[in-house]
């Protein structure tokens, strides 16, 4: 069986508790509620949006669930996982199209296509471990990260539903490879550095600052001040990267805010790539 004929939980709207079986390439390629999905992306408030959205089907991309749709009540895992690529979490990607392009550049793709909203993407991935649904995740994450792309940590949940859209032009390859990854939860110790990391981190921040040099005027570099920030020093490291941020011409708080949001869920950068970056402007730790 091809695991787009695989069979999948659905229910009739998001307030439905139990759910039915379907083909999964029935739901996918399904026309059924085109004029629908037609409307949800003409609308343009986002709330109005989200209660459109509501009522459509939704399935359950990783598995079929009795009686109601909760993890202990996984009949079958599919071997599939759902990852979602959402515009607020990735404001750095300006074309879809062209992304759904690239990312049919990657083997284990089975399907691709545009979100509801028409204004994102989600692929569904075949896992070789099924039972370690959430340690594929955790490796899909980081692998996209440096793809240059932000994956909805919500989808880690193996009951998440996957509510109807409709793509004229979906990507499908039935011989995408399973994805064999897994990476296990980062085990957290209590390190004495972490105090002395925030006086190096307040150091070089107050340097910089002062001397008005921007060394987050790329996004990348941005972005990578904030995961190192993040990481290292938690929520004690916002004040720095709105200190930081505040020295480009773009810097707006409410967005510095979400961004910092983002970065304390992707942990993949170390103070090490913050020193480096600041240390290329001129400020190290030997001032």
């Amino acid at each position: 069986m091809k695991a787009l004929d695989r069979q999948v939980s659905i229910y009739k709207n998001v307030y439905d508790k139990i759910g039915k079986t379907i083909c999964l390439r029935d739901f996918l390629l399904s026309d059924l509620h085109k004029s629908e999905i037609e409307v949800v992306r003409r609308t343009a408030d986002k709330q109005q949006r989200n209660k459109l959205k509501k009522e459509l089907p939704l399935v359950t991309i990783s598995g079929v669930f009795k009686p109601t749709r909760k993890a202990e009540n996984l009949v079958a895992h599919t071997g599939l996982i759902c990852i979602d690529i959402d515009k607020q979490d990735n404001l750095h990607i300006s074309n879809y199209n062209n992304l759904k392009e690239q990312i049919a550049g990657l083997k284990e793709v089975l399907f691709c296509a545009t979100s509801a909203s028409g204004q994102g993407l989600y692929c569904i991935i075949p896992i070789m471990y099924p039972s370690k649904h959430i340690e594929h995740f955790r490796a899909l994450e980081q692998d996209w990260l440096t793809y240059g792309i932000v994956i909805d940590k919500n989808c880690k949940d193996i009951t998440r539903m996957r509510g109807y859209s409709y793509d004229a032009t979906p990507y499908i390859n039935e011989e995408a490879i399973m994805y064999s990854k897994i990476r296990k939860p980062k085990q957290v110790i209590y390190s004495e550095m972490n105090q002395d990391n925030t006086s190096k981190v307040e150091k070089i921040a107050q340097e910089l600052y002062s001397k008005g040099i921007n060394i987050a005027e790329n996004y990348d570099d941005w972005f990578l001040i904030g995961r190192a920030l993040a990481h290292e020093l938690g929520e004690s490291g916002r004040r720095y990267f709105h200190a930081l941020s505040s020295l480009s011409t773009k810097y707006n708080v409410s967005e510095c805010d979400k961004k910092f949001d983002l970065c304390k869920r992707t942990h993949t950068s170390s103070l090490g790539s913050f020193f480096i970056l600041a240390k290329a402007h001129g400020v190290s730790l030997n001032i």
